[in-house]
């Protein structure tokens, strides 16, 4: 809601948005890391997403910027439809995985002792 809008005036323009914010978000990346207790952690972790923000505000911007207005539908199709598939639904996948691989096991080994 802050840095996204900021792209959009053209003495700044998108690149130094980019890589500004990826730095910052990096540096509370390691906060989040070597956080003390919950507070910290849930007010790093906001931070992390308020820098954050922007490549995922501004990336269908970008790729309309880079490809002509009749590729563009590919290439936000070939970019940006795979993070979509990955995140929301092999992501609900993956976690079903972990619990049931390492948690499930013990949980009938507890109550059959």
């Amino acid at each position: 809601m802050v840095w996204a809008p900021m792209s959009e005036i053209p003495q700044i323009g998108r690149n130094p948005i980019y890589i500004g914010t990826l730095v910052v978000f990096v540096f509370f990346q390691f906060a989040v890391i070597y956080a003390k207790n919950f507070g910290m952690l849930l007010a790093f972790r906001f931070l992390t997403g308020l820098f954050g923000s922007p490549v995922l505000a501004t990336g269908g911007a970008s790729l309309g910027d880079m490809y002509k207005p009749a590729k563009r539908g590919k290439s936000a199709q070939n970019s940006l439809f795979p993070l979509y598939l990955k995140t929301e639904r092999l992501g609900l996948l993956q976690e079903r995985f972990i619990f049931f691989s390492f948690f499930t096991p013990h949980y009938f080994c507890v109550s059959q002792c």
